[in-house]
């Protein structure tokens, strides 16, 4: 190995901070130049009211303590996809307050940015606040461990543009408390927070094509996101794998309407140590009004009853073409609504629905439920449980497929309560736990035949009585739900 001697190496040293760019601190303006980075700051630094600071790609803005970057003016800090604009500290072991917009003009950019290294008591990545609204796209925002503020915070009538953006630890990926009219965030992945990925606790708020993955949360309902008031939308979002310790593993909404639209809710969970003890492993509406259309609701587990969905108090729910399949709970052998909970005095409307391999009762109906045009089976103990509709699963109609349905035109399979001796006996797996989700393992039989979440089917030498019902569960579409398709898997 070649050693250098000590006066080279303080020479290298000493020339690289010669070349770089120190900032003691107070307003700056201008131009950052990628030549001149990287940028150490060493002070507080703001950009004065109608001023301007552009940033070029490639920037390393290197904040030497625990300084803050006030935005009064116009940043425009826009790198590139190969060559981003870092904001971090200027050592492994320092922190800096981070990107502080306050009554700044519309139209800042934050663009192909990474923003990381913020720690501290009232320090955030990126907080707007007064009436700031800037663009923030294909940023990388990354929160430290322990940070007791959220990754982006938006305040008082803020309304910022974010896209394309990857949010990953720190408490929450967003906290929304901004009156602002019409809030898009859209194309987002926040991850690993550990307590509500998405916290919005007062204002109108807008997801799209955003994916919300592997969140904790031990003292919140809604690890994923927790939604307090007005209006939350989802369009085209994944709510995955989150997990809560009291109620809404995957989404929480107290109060307000709320809308979601062709999204995917799956392995989500929760345990409910604490109140409100009303479950809802993939998501729990309390005391509001909800709207679900062309969803997947799947694989969630929840302890109380609620695995799927769980509506609590007075409000009405409507689901329209939704799939609520293959969800769980944890309540001991009686379990009442796996896929559905729906207690206290709710009004429910249930349309053009497959619910299906819900552990135990698919619905635990506690108020007003409508049921029409909607396909259950393989659910352990039945469809409904609580207050049935009359009429309900009594097959004495014909549907436009000539298939056997109720009045409501719904179709009704369940599995064989006594079976004949030759009949494999269906028994549950227990729960899979892991480190950070829990997950019911499905359903499993003495011989080989297998009836899984995803309606896979592994029969060999299966009885005449039960080729029937698999049979049965072949002849889909029904009704007019559309299409669905059993899948069947050989050994």
């Amino acid at each position: 190995m070649i050693k250098q001697p000590l006066f080279v190496v303080v020479f290298c040293i000493l020339s690289n901070m010669l070349l770089a760019d120190t900032i003691p601190g107070g307003n700056v303006s201008g131009t950052w130049y990628q030549a001149d980075s990287p940028c150490y700051i060493a002070g507080n630094i703001t950009i004065p009211v109608n001023d301007t600071l552009v940033i070029e790609p490639g920037v390393e803005v290197n904040f030497m303590s625990h300084y803050v970057f006030a935005v009064n003016g116009f940043l425009e800090a826009v790198g590139t996809a190969s060559d981003s604009i870092h904001f971090a500290p200027d050592t492994s072991t320092a922190t800096w307050r981070g990107l502080y917009f306050n009554n700044a003009p519309d139209n800042s950019h934050l663009d192909y940015c990474s923003i990381s290294g913020v720690a501290g008591f009232l320090a955030t990545p990126i907080r707007c606040e007064n009436y700031s609204d800037p663009i923030i796209s294909h940023c990388r925002i990354t929160g430290t461990a322990g940070m007791i503020n959220p990754d982006i915070w938006v305040m008082d009538y803020s309304n910022p543009s974010i896209s394309d953006c990857v949010i990953t630890g720190g408490i929450h990926g967003i906290r929304w408390y901004s009156g602002a009219s019409n809030p898009v965030i859209s194309g987002c992945t926040i991850s690993n927070c550990t307590r509500s990925a998405v916290l919005k606790d007062w204002g109108n708020l807008t997801m799209i094509d955003c994916t919300i993955i592997d969140n904790t949360s031990n003292d919140y309902s809604g690890a994923g996101i927790r939604s307090l008031y007005q209006n939350l939308t989802l369009i085209n979002c994944t709510i995955s794998n989150n997990g809560a310790s009291r109620a809404g593993g995957g989404i929480y909404c107290k109060y307000g309407s709320h809308t979601l639209i062709n999204c995917t809710i799956n392995s989500n969970w929760c345990e409910c140590q604490a109140t409100p003890l009303i479950g809802g492993g993939g998501v729990c509406f309390d005391t509001a009004n909800a709207s679900l259309s062309y969803c997947s609701i799947y694989d969630n587990l929840s302890m109380p009853d609620g695995g799927g969905i769980t509506f609590n108090g007075n409000g009405s729910l409507t689901i329209d073409h939704c799939t609520i399949n293959g969800n769980g709970a944890n309540v001991g052998n009686f379990i009442r609504g796996a896929g559905m909970y729906l207690q206290g005095s709710p009004v429910t409307d249930i349309t053009n629905s497959i619910i299906s391999y819900n552990q135990g009762y698919s619905i635990n109906n506690g108020g007003t439920l409508t049921v029409e045009y909607t396909d259950f089976y393989g659910n352990d103990s039945g469809p409904i449980y609580g207050n049935v509709p009359s009429g309900f699963g009594v097959l004495d109609t014909v549907n436009y497929n000539g298939d056997s349905c109720d009045c409501y035109c719904n179709i009704i399979i369940t599995l064989l309560k006594t079976r004949p001796a030759s009949t494999p006996e269906i028994r549950p797996v227990p729960m899979i736990q892991t480190a950070r989700s829990r997950i019911w393992a499905g359903i499993i039989t003495t011989s080989r035949l297998v009836l899984r979440k995803n309606r896979s089917i592994n029969a060999q030498n299966t009885p005449s009585l039960f080729q029937q019902f698999l049979l049965a569960l072949c002849s889909y579409p029904k009704t007019k739900n559309g299409r669905s398709t059993t899948l069947w898997a050989e050994s």
